[in-house]
């Protein structure tokens, strides 16, 4: 039908998939099983381009089948052209039980109306859902051998900082390894979200599966993970707090449902944020046996744990007054609205406090965004926005790309029309800290994130998931917070950016001692076998739990006299130089392309204390080359890199502060 079909559609700049109607038009679900408890849960939008027609808006109604037609049990009329608070997603959650008279089956109607204006319209219900929030209904007894797997992965977070690795206390993850098992020597085999997750989910190296930068598309030679899980009939389940995993990208392949970040210029979503999905997820997996992946932002930047009072912006005019409207937002788009009259109006951020000192300057706040917005494209055409005093731009290379503010900085604002223009000054303030407060905040994180995923267990155990669910628990990379005076991912590969922790609860089987190096390809065939699936020949990696003997002969017959070998790379163009490593033996070997540079690092309790690379010449030599062989022996189809063509993405990943 072309009136009613499944579609993605813009509201307020927002991408979401939905089911699109035009009006009017309705949609029939018969014999709908409704439980005790199960309520509607979706969202009501039109969609962008439409709201400046005229017209009285569109009535979105949900109904059931009565003696003289449809009965209406509910109505809402939406009118963004002249209703601001209706542009956008509007959510809503209805007690279905109430509305349609009781539990049962029944036919569900999802109806809109023009209202009788002749208005043509894109309306779109969002990810329309029936969800039970009744308590959990009795499971039959599972098979041990069968279990269902919750798959955690913690964006950014160092293995150092858990208490199960040496760390400050975690207790729910330090309580999860006591019942299971866990180690501490995992790497990533790139410091970056979007690799790092393709090798875990593809169970190859990132340039075998053409994925080398955040934006790139995923898109491995075989089956993925949640792919073979969905076709050994195991139902498949995500939801991601960075826009970097985003199906656009591909990592929703074998997933039947997953839930994206919106699209956007603040391109994460909280950890609160991804528990309420993930417990909407697993309502409607308590049934089945399931694969769930739960991906946390925490501790990712920006760091700013629950509790955290950092520094504030006030805009204000030429004679020290705030400017109307203005609203400052920590770590998401802030906005003012400016009425601009002809000629030159000169604005001034204006930062709470001073910040740390940098390169001879004390900064304040990094705006990697900064944008003017109007309500049309020719409401721009005229206004010109530049800097004035205050700020600071660095040249590229030193991983401060970008403009800094001082403790204040003058916004210089042209409008050459001849009347007055409204415009919306937009902008992302990054706070910049000293890298003791960085740390500081990011241990605040790693507790943060430990609640969360404390409260998502307990989520578990409510809906009686616990004693069939397997959960492991990993990280993608780490992150540098001051050491070798770094801060951050992606540019380096040191054990900080690499070293990831591993935890699998929930199973009798246990992590063999000794297999080490061992990388995410290798958790990717050890989370395979967990779930019963056999790991295929197109697959680098080989499985960790000890009652998986072969694991060792099949890498031995596979690798040859590489022996045991962990590779990790990080490229251009969101890395400032192209580096490789090889782990083995007890020793790593970073290798950087241009200029050419060596360094040799013995791996012991100390870290990466010294570069080795001169006084042991033969070493690195023999690692070198082993390096080559390795190389030689992997196909790296060119990467599909999204980024490169779409401004409003690049625009996103700039936030994140993956490009310049």
């Amino acid at each position: 039908d072309a009136d009613v079909r499944a579609a993605r559609l813009f509201v307020a700049g927002e991408e979401a998939a939905c089911i699109f109607q035009h009006p009017d038009s309705e949609i029939r679900f018969p014999d709908l099983p409704i439980h005790p408890g199960a309520r509607l849960v979706t969202a009501l939008g039109i969609a962008d381009g439409a709201w400046e027609r005229p017209g009285n808006g569109v009535v979105f109604e949900v109904g059931r089948p009565g003696l003289f037609g449809t009965k209406v049990v509910y109505r809402r009329r939406v009118e963004p052209r002249v209703n601001p608070a209706d542009r956008r997603w509007i959510p809503i959650d209805l007690d279905l039980v109430d509305l349609l008279g009781g539990p049962g089956p029944t036919d569900l109607i999802l109806r809109t109306r023009d209202d009788g204006d002749g208005r043509y319209d894109w309306a779109g219900w969002r990810d329309p859902r029936i969800l039970s929030n009744g308590v959990a209904r009795p499971l039959a007894p599972r098979d041990p051998a069968r279990p269902s797997l919750l798959l955690i992965t913690i964006d950014t977070l160092r293995a150092d900082h858990l208490g199960l690795c040496g760390g400050p206390p975690t207790p729910t993850l330090d309580s999860l390894a006591a019942a299971g098992d866990r180690r501490c020597d995992l790497r990533s085999h790139a410091p970056i979200t979007a690799p790092a997750h393709a090798a875990l989910f593809s169970g190859r190296l990132p340039r075998e599966s053409g994925v080398v930068n955040n934006g790139d598309l995923f898109r491995p030679a075989a089956p993925t993970l949640a792919q073979r899980a969905a076709a050994a009939g195991i139902e498949t389940a995500a939801v991601v707090a960075l826009g970097v995993l985003n199906a656009r990208f591909g990592f929703d392949q074998g997933f039947r449902r997953f839930v994206d970040v919106p699209e956007g210029p603040v391109y994460w979503r909280s950890g609160e944020q991804v528990n309420r999905h993930a417990a909407r997820l697993l309502e409607g997996l308590r049934d089945q046996r399931f694969l769930l992946w739960v991906h946390y932002a925490e501790p990712h930047e920006p760091y700013e744990p629950p509790g955290t009072a950092g520094k504030d912006l006030r805009l204000v005019d030429a004679a020290g007054a705030g400017v109307p409207g203005h609203h400052f937002t920590r770590d998401a788009l802030s906005r003012a609205p400016l009425l601009l009259p002809p000629g030159e109006t000169r604005l001034r951020l204006v930062a709470s406090g001073p910040g740390p000192p940098l390169r001879g300057s004390r900064l304040s706040f990094k705006l990697p965004v900064l944008r003017l917005e109007g309500a049309d494209s020719t409401a721009l055409a005229d206004i010109d926005l530049g800097l004035g005093p205050g700020w600071r731009e660095f040249p590229p290379g030193l991983g401060l790309e970008g403009r800094w503010l001082e403790s204040e900085g003058e916004l210089v604002l042209v409008n050459r029309a001849a009347e007055a223009r409204r415009v919306t000054l937009r902008y992302l303030a990054k706070e910049h800290m000293a890298v003791d407060e960085i740390a500081r905040r990011y241990a605040g994180e790693v507790r943060h994130v430990d609640r969360l995923i404390g409260a998502l267990l307990a989520e578990l155990r409510r809906l009686g998931l616990g004693p069939s669910t397997v959960v492991a628990v990993t990280a993608d990379h780490g992150e540098a917070l001051g050491e070798r005076g770094l801060v951050g991912h992606v540019h380096h590969l040191y054990d900080q950016l690499l070293a990831v922790p591993l935890i699998v609860a929930g199973t009798d089987r246990r992590l063999a001692a000794g297999r080490s190096p061992a990388g995410l390809v290798d958790l990717n065939a050890t989370l395979a076998s967990l779930l019963g699936l056999k790991r295929g020949d197109e697959h680098s990696g080989f499985s960790l739990l000890a009652d998986d003997a072969s694991g060792e002969t099949d890498r031995a017959a596979a690798q040859g006299d590489l022996g045991r070998v962990v590779f990790a790379e990080t490229r251009r163009p969101q890395a400032h130089r192209d580096r490789m490593a090889l782990v083995t033996g007890g020793w790593k070997l970073i290798r950087t392309l241009e200029p050419p540079a060596t360094e040799l690092y013995a791996l012991g309790a100390g870290g990466e204390r010294s570069n080795l690379s001169a006084r042991r010449p033969e070493l690195a030599a023999e690692l070198g080359g082993r390096l080559e062989r390795l190389l030689e022996t992997l196909a790296a189809p060119e990467p599909l890199g999204a980024a490169a063509g779409d401004p409003a993405l690049r625009a996103r990943l700039r936030a994140l502060g993956y490009v310049e």
